[in-house]
């Protein structure tokens, strides 16, 4: 007959809370150090959302050893590939700018020589003279394409009060489409509402298509998610999977085949699409839009097609929405170089330093051009003010900037203040006063700036005076 022994239970009990901590600390260590710096795997950085599918994880900081330089992914608590939380209330005098892309956006380089941390150094450099700030936020995530773009924008960026928004178009985009339009939930009147994480099945995406793996037994996203015992078990089940499932690639999406067939063209449509809905989505609440095409280095060398540039300029044309042709403006660097000269190694789908570098150029001069109005601000040198104002004042209502005016009527000031007129607004006040003018009385801002500034003055003192 069992006797129950009390003091043996619980000695029995604390010995299995003792394995299991030091069975849970061996994992950590192997899953949090050496595993993951050899091999990133998808736990590690990214975590399933019930709308885009996956995002990273937030408040990361991870170094990714894939590639022959190491880089740090570092992202804030929105999971979006910065080092600071953005605030839904925009600052004053801020112009914000989202980029959406896959991990060609995001960069796998470090912080400073990401594109899109470049394209904001520069914009604020060239701008130093003027009070406007540039906010360029860094969304991108891997492995999204279109439909989460659109999904990411509805249902997250529009809350932030975005002046642009730029969708920098992989070219592995309409392939995942395909594999996330397997996935979609769609509303009653037709329209996507959510990409949620496959549960019982996994799909591997590649440049081309998608493979599926059938996964029989997984254990639960909880445990996973927050154990690193259940973390490795996990791994091991799906690498055996992977072993005895012979993976086929379906690429009935894969527009970068030199010939299409019916199919794929079925899928680009569907995508493009998708990017019409974009385009209609930001024109109602006022946001401007731009976009662009992610070259890939088989694509200089005939390898794979550069069709899906044709019908990126195309549907340019057809909605006037602004593109860069970035597979156009890069084709003079790129064009007869070597792989690792603007690509990794053995990855020439993703940039290195140099490729990022000669993109972020790409890109800045793309927004300031002003012929594609993306940037309301023109740039001028403090010396162009005073030379043009000099001449008229017509130049006063070209002017978009206050702190710009502010710097031209400092001058002025100082220049009257030597002959012995009395000034006694500020400066600021004055840029008040000849704003009120310029609507009121337009006719007055063809007097010569100078002339007008110094009556202005003259007829202050004499005011006082009397």
């Amino acid at each position: 007959i069992y006797k129950f022994m009390p003091k043996r239970f619980i000695f029995t009990l604390i010995l299995i809370f003792i394995i299991c901590v030091v069975l849970e600390g061996a994992s950590r260590f192997v899953a949090r150090t050496r595993l993951v710096q050899r091999v990133p795997s998808y736990h590690s950085t990214m975590m399933n959302d019930p709308i885009l599918h996956h995002k990273w994880v937030p408040s990361l900081k991870r170094t990714d050893s894939s590639r022959s330089t190491p880089y740090t992914l570092i992202t804030n608590k929105q999971s979006w590939v910065e080092k600071h939380d953005v605030s839904k209330i925009k600052p004053s005098n801020t112009f914000r700018i989202f980029y959406v892309g896959d991990s060609t956006t995001q960069g796998v380089v470090d912080a400073k020589y990401k594109m899109v941390e470049i394209v904001e150094r520069e914009l604020n450099r060239i701008y130093e003279d003027q009070d406007i700030n540039f906010e360029v936020i860094n969304t991108g995530s891997s492995s999204y394409s279109f439909l989460l773009y659109y999904l990411l924008i509805k249902t997250q960026l529009l809350n932030y009060d975005p002046d642009l928004i730029m969708v920098n178009i992989d070219m592995t985009d309409v392939a995942n489409d395909a594999a996330y339009r397997r996935l979609m939930v769609m509303d009653s009147s037709g329209e996507v509402v959510a990409i949620p994480a496959e549960t019982s099945q996994r799909y591997i995406l590649t440049p081309q298509g998608y493979s599926k793996v059938d996964l029989h037994f997984t254990l639960p996203r909880a445990l996973v998610r927050h154990s690193d015992f259940f973390y490795l078990i996990d791994l091991c089940i799906r690498k055996i999977s992977l072993k005895r499932t012979k993976l086929v690639e379906h690429k009935e999406a894969n527009w970068l085949e030199t010939t299409w067939s019916s199919t794929i063209t079925e899928n680009v449509t569907e995508s493009i699409k998708v990017l019409a809905s974009t385009v209609k989505l930001l024109h109602s609440y006022d946001v401007t839009m731009a976009f662009t095409g992610v070259p890939h280095f088989p694509q200089y060398i005939g390898m794979w097609s550069v069709k899906p540039h044709n019908v990126l300029a195309e549907f340019s044309q057809n909605t006037k929405v602004a593109y860069l042709n970035s597979y156009q403006v890069l084709r003079d660097e790129i064009f007869g170089s070597k792989l690792s000269d603007y690509y990794w190694d053995s990855d020439g789908t993703h940039f290195n330093r140099d490729g990022n570098r000669i993109w972020a150029k790409a890109q800045l001069d793309f927004l300031l051009n002003t012929n594609n109005h993306l940037i309301p601000f023109t740039v001028y040198k403090k010396s162009e003010v005073i030379e043009n104002l000099k001449s008229s004042s017509k130049f006063w209502k070209q002017i978009s900037n206050r702190q710009t005016k502010k710097h031209a009527i400092v001058y002025f000031i100082n220049k009257y203040k030597q002959q012995g007129v009395i000034i006694k607004k500020s400066a600021s006040r004055y840029v008040f006063l000849l704003d009120s003018l310029s609507l009121q009385k337009p006719e007055l801002l063809l007097t010569p700036f100078d002339k007008l500034l110094s009556a202005l003055a003259r007829a202050e003192d004499d005011f006082n005076k009397n």
